[in-house]
């Protein structure tokens, strides 16, 4: 990491940090080490493995600097996109900034995202008061 980098590391105060939109603030944690990214599985945009879409929120961790690099990486202002390896091999994630819950690093600093987690309870209200009506008859 050259000084440049360190530099507008520090420079960014909490509250600078808070108004950044999620890709510049994954970028910038990025530049800090290692990152954590909690996301929201029951989006339908996302993809992630299948046994990772059956738990409601994860966690990745990424960095440029991981054992297993992670050569593919983009970033976008809609997304991050990356192969990344599972249990079950290699996987191509997609993940909208719209479903991410919280950026952290592993230092403690981090975002968390009150509006994300506010829509997934919202979510979760609602399949709560789903109600499900038998329909007798039809053909066999």
């Amino acid at each position: 990491m050259s000084n440049d980098q360190n530099q507008l590391t520090l420079s960014w105060d909490k509250d600078q940090i808070r108004s950044k939109p999620k890709h510049q603030v994954f970028n910038l944690f990025m530049l800090s080490g290692l990152t954590r990214v909690y996301i929201n599985t029951q989006k339908m945009d996302v993809k992630l493995p299948i046994e990772l879409k059956q738990i409601p929120t994860v966690i990745l961790e990424l960095g440029y600097d991981m054992a297993k690099p992670i050569p593919d990486l983009t970033v976008s202002d809609f997304c991050f996109e990356a192969t990344l390896s599972f249990n079950s091999g290699l996987f191509t994630c997609v993940v909208p900034w719209d479903c991410v819950i919280a950026i952290t690093t592993v230092d403690g600093l981090g975002v968390y995202y009150e509006q994300s987690v506010e829509q997934i309870k919202v979510e979760e209200k609602a399949q709560k008061k789903a109600k499900f009506t038998l329909l007798q008859g039809g053909k066999n």
